[in-house]
């Protein structure tokens, strides 16, 4: 049965696995010190990236956008323009 085969050997291999664990605890908590920051930093990075770009526009009308903006000149009052952007 090739199917009990692969597990003799999954377990073989885990075996060893945790006696090299158990020789060397501070390579072993380097190593997944360095594994649990890479997993951190690259679901950081899907987020920022799934907010910012994947998700969509949190209004009806994504095709018309208003841009405020404003000017300040001295001894003046301060003015306003709107300006609507239309894709095209």
């Amino acid at each position: 049965m090739a199917g009990f085969g692969f597990l003799a050997s999954l377990r073989q291999d885990l075996h060893c696995a945790a006696r090299l664990i158990a020789k060397r605890p501070g390579f072993s908590a380097a190593i997944v010190l360095t594994v649990a920051l890479g997993v951190g930093a690259n679901t950081a990075l899907f987020s920022v990236v799934r907010a910012v770009l994947l998700r969509r526009l949190g209004y009806s009308d994504p095709q018309l956008v208003i841009v405020p903006s404003a000017c300040h000149a001295p001894r003046k009052l301060t003015q306003i323009f709107v300006r609507y952007v239309q894709p095209g």
